[in-house]
């Protein structure tokens, strides 16, 4: 049997049908925000003071840390803004990045057993200061000797522009700030617990981070990206207008979803001869009228299919709509039954899938790839289809109109 199964829960539309048509790639447009430096900011005071009061503080000074200082804020709010401003917008928004970089391990003394220990690959390191976790991507073996450090690169555990932490940096008068990444939140090592004291210290910037704007902008739309789906594509599927509302845009919504499988629907709005209007109608068909006396009565002996004997309330039926599906056949049906007498390839199969057969019952003979029954089990992908076609109803109907599915004779 196979130990795995999936499903497509949207089919793609066919060749005709009423498709509204294949949504387009929409590129990256780039954004002429500029974001200013510190120096710019500097140059700005140059053009803003006066020389005589200016000078002094940069020599002999001091005081113009003062300003560079300023300087360095006002560049970080800048680069706030301009990402912000670019990251507002679809056209010029793009995914998340994780930041990656290197930090170095190392240990103040030798292991006193003599023993190799591996710090491997999945460690997890922080910055004690932000709390922004990263893992390293590959293994450092200490020897017994060995005290390092070794350098190991890392990539961030989420995607963000607050990731790209600076490592050290040297102040305007020499002193020598240590990097962000300089705590182990989780050491896994080989043999386990093999040398605890080992540190970790952070001497090159983390880069490449960024924030998944673009995502947030779907998110905001109800449109996820997926798996594998690059920015231009998704961008697309995002500026693209929803196709809903309409009657039209409801028909095409059903004709993707059912035509794959072959099969048809009905759809029924309360104004029509298709919905029953009243107590007293007439109980045959009217000759020369689309009349069809779908009229609602208790306890109707005649059969459900097709759509009759159903009263939608009075909230509902002023702004309601009901669509029929038929009960179509299995596509990947893993029931099982007693006794079952389908036996045979024939048996099982239909245009679109097979029935599962019934493990007590499978003949030896049975050609492989037929889906052995389980307790329980059921059609997963057709249901899937039901639920896909339910909530594409619910999410393209005009606020305040009730849309019912009806599955004929269920």
């Amino acid at each position: 049997m196979p130990t795995s199964y999936s499903w497509t829960l949207l089919s793609p539309p066919p060749a005709s049908g009423g498709s509204a048509g294949a949504v387009g790639a929409a590129p990256y447009l780039p954004c002429d925000i500029t974001a200013y430096t510190q120096q710019d900011i500097l140059d700005l005071f140059d053009r803003l003071l006066p020389p005589h009061y200016l000078e002094p503080l940069k020599s002999p000074g001091p005081g113009y840390e003062v300003l560079q200082a300023a300087a360095v804020m006002g560049a970080r709010a800048s680069g706030a803004v301009q990402r912000a401003m670019c990251g507002a917008y679809v056209l010029s928004a793009t995914g998340g990045l994780k930041a990656a970089g290197s930090v170095e391990l190392y240990r103040a003394e030798v292991n006193p057993e003599g023993i190799l220990v591996t710090v491997e690959a999945g460690t997890v390191v922080k910055s004690s200061r932000g709390g922004r976790k990263y893992k390293t991507l590959a293994d450092v073996v200490f020897t017994s000797s060995a005290l390092g450090p070794f350098s190991v690169a890392v990539e961030a555990l989420l995607q963000g522009y607050d990731y790209n932490e600076p490592g050290i940096v040297v102040a305007a008068d020499g002193t020598s700030l240590p990097g962000e990444i300089d705590t182990i939140v989780t050491l896994v090592e080989s043999p386990d617990m093999g040398y605890l004291t080992i540190q970790v210290r952070h001497p090159t910037a983390t880069s490449g981070g960024k924030d998944a704007d673009l995502d947030q902008h779907g998110r905001d739309r109800r449109i996820l990206r997926e798996a594998g789906e690059g920015d231009e594509a998704y961008r697309g599927r995002i500026v693209t207008l929803p196709d809903n509302i309409s009657p039209d845009a409801v028909e095409r919504a059903l004709q993707q979803v059912l035509y794959p499988y072959g099969q048809s629907y009905n759809l029924i709005e309360t104004w029509e001869m298709g919905y029953q209007t009243c107590w007293d109608a007439p109980p045959d068909p009217i000759a020369g009228s689309v009349y069809d006396p779908h009229l609602f009565c208790y306890d109707d002996p005649r059969p459900a299919v097709p759509f009759r004997n159903r009263w939608l309330d009075e909230g509902d039926y002023r702004g309601a709509f009901v669509v029929t599906v038929p009960v179509f056949g299995p596509l990947a049906d893993a029931g099982m039954a007693y006794d079952d007498t389908a036996m045979t390839a024939t048996d099982l199969a239909n245009p679109l899938g097979n029935r599962a057969v019934g493990a007590w019952d499978v003949p030896a003979t049975l050609a492989f790839g037929y889906r052995q029954g389980a307790w329980d089990g059921y059609d997963l992908q057709r249901a899937a289809s039901m639920k896909t076609l339910y909530d594409t109803l619910q999410r393209i109907k005009a606020a305040g109109v009730a849309a019912a599915l009806e599955v004929e004779g269920v």
